[in-house]
């Protein structure tokens, strides 16, 4: 029997999650390795899956990625991208001084529907600009491991190299970018950057996940990538309001 899941403890391939008897009745399949539950998490809801991934659980990254479809990841790239774009439109908007009150609230929706798709193509260009940064960081890791007398760097099972691959490791480690909203909305903009953090170790737990190797490893590559990113955005939106 082909294995296409594995087990959230231990990496472990696994035929099936469960097993479906008749009569409606269902049997939790246990790992051959580890003797564990494979995946608690199929009983769970989404807002505790998601919770755990914030919290940085590996269980929870083995779940979405290995045992889940693939689908949802292009949704949560949409909504991430809707949140980076509102913080950074809101960030970057200045009112302008010495208008009328209507004159400012015409400059502000005339501003809203000029800029804010301006800044979504910002949003889109960081995101692709930062999947495609992690995937050469990766290889260039690789091939120095392999001229090297490090270990070398080696895919876990299911796991894949490709750039549609990374781009949704990437995406379900991402969650904590949705605290960047109630906290900019309430006006603790002193907080953004805790979430983007967040974001940057979820990203390194979930890497460590799918690649055989330290995190000390992980951690300079995929700063590097956080950082180009960081560089690119920041210069295109100072030339978008400049």
């Amino acid at each position: 029997m082909s294995c296409r899941y594995a087990c959230i403890e231990c990496g472990h391939p696994a035929p099936e999650l469960y097993k479906d008897f008749q009569g409606g009745i269902i049997k939790i399949s246990h790992c051959e390795k580890c003797l564990g539950i494979i995946d608690k998490y199929i009983e769970f809801d989404l807002v505790i899956v998601c919770l755990d991934a914030v919290l940085h659980k590996p269980q929870t990254y083995r779940h979405l990625l290995f045992n889940s479809t693939s689908s949802a990841a292009w949704k949560l790239v949409l909504i991430f991208l809707l949140c980076d774009t509102y913080i950074n439109w809101a960030s970057n908007r200045i009112a302008p001084s010495g208008r009328s009150e209507a004159e400012k609230n015409h400059f502000f929706y005339a501003a809203f529907e000029s800029e804010i798709y301006s800044v979504f193509v910002v949003a889109v260009f960081e995101w692709f600009l930062l999947c495609g940064c992690v995937v050469l960081m990766l290889n260039l890791l690789k091939c120095f491991s392999l001229c090297s007398s490090y270990p070398p760097i080696q895919l876990k099972p299911f796991s894949k190299a490709s750039f549609v691959f990374i781009h949704r490791v990437l995406a379900l480690s991402s969650f904590s970018k949705l605290l960047a909203i109630p906290a900019f909305i309430w006006g603790q903009t002193m907080y953004l950057p805790v979430t983007k953090l967040l974001a940057f170790t979820s990203n390194l737990t979930a890497l460590k996940v799918v690649y055989d190797v330290n995190q000390a490893i992980l951690f300079p590559a995929l700063l590097v990538a956080h950082m180009v990113q960081y560089l690119a955005g920041d210069g295109m939106m100072k030339y978008l309001y400049n």
